[in-house]
């Protein structure tokens, strides 16, 4: 089996990613308030409109360059409808140099929680299989929170 060609050293949750200086590449940032387990800030508590922070670092292994499309899935693992999915969206286009193999990227995910319960949000792109050419997904990451009411 052939290894992926984007592979993730990390992938968080927190509520904000503030720059450490003048935004640019090679600014570091400070994630804020990384946690697994969030409690909702509204008296009616469901659905839960909020917007959460992603930061994933990837890595690719090839030696010549690599651009992708990455989308971002969240599945409510406590759905009493037993849903595959809560929603699917592209979440950024992502590029690699050889001389640029690893990236950061932070990103604005707003969703709506319909319900307490796990929640796993999966990073992946497409990939074609060359002898038959059927598209599937190759996940990079998964990260995994729980909403409390």
């Amino acid at each position: 089996m052939a290894s992926s060609a984007i592979h993730a050293h990390a992938f968080l949750v927190c509520l904000n990613v503030a720059w450490d200086g003048t935004p640019g590449p090679n600014t570091s940032r400070t994630l804020e308030r990384v946690s697994y387990v969030y409690r909702t800030d509204t008296p009616d508590g469901f659905p839960f409109q909020t917007e959460f922070w992603l930061f994933v670092r990837l890595g690719h292994r090839r030696r010549q360059g690599v651009a992708k499309t990455l989308y971002l899935t969240l599945v409510w693992h406590d759905d009493p409808e037993l849903r595959p999915e809560a929603w699917t969206r592209r979440f950024q286009d992502v590029s690699f140099r050889p001389e640029v193999s690893v990236r950061d990227i932070a990103a604005r995910a707003d969703g709506v929680f319909e319900g307490p319960g796990r929640y796993e949000f999966r990073l992946w792109y497409r990939s074609v299989r060359k002898w038959d050419r059927t598209v599937r997904r190759r996940v990079v990451a998964r990260t995994f929170i729980r909403i409390e009411g």
